[in-house]
């Protein structure tokens, strides 16, 4: 299920826990929820906001100008003020994120992780009744 759904069932007492995005979790909390969240010591995956220019792109320079902004603080300010993790450290951190937590991104083969896929996911709902 979608990340609403696990947290709506998590916070309503039906599930004991569930997996889903951080700040969810966090604005829920923060909201008088009754969820803790727990980041994993061996790290969690990186959900990326990703950004690419097609080779099909009709405007090429003002594609470029569009990622050199994501990427610059600017752009990183705006993914911060809209509470995501920013990918440069120096422009700060969420409010949702507690004090000295430091999250750990695992590193990640995606060619392999594409193989698997619906291997993982068949397993992941015997597993937990996903």
């Amino acid at each position: 299920r979608g990340n609403g759904a696990v947290l709506k069932s998590v916070a309503s007492g039906e599930k004991p826990y569930g997996i889903l995005v951080d700040f969810m979790a966090m604005n829920a909390k923060k909201k008088g929820s009754p969820v803790e969240f727990v980041f994993p010591s061996e790290g969690v995956p990186a959900v990326t906001e990703p950004v690419a220019i097609m080779k099909t792109a009709r405007n090429v320079d003002g594609a470029k100008k569009f990622v050199d902004f994501i990427l610059s603080d600017d752009g990183q300010k705006l993914a911060l003020s809209m509470g995501y993790l920013p990918a440069r450290a120096s422009v700060g951190r969420p409010e949702w994120l507690p004090e000295g937590v430091k999250v750990k991104v695992m590193s990640f083969d995606t060619k392999a992780i594409v193989a698997k896929t619906d291997a993982d996911k068949a397993k992941f709902s015997e597993l937990f009744g996903g």
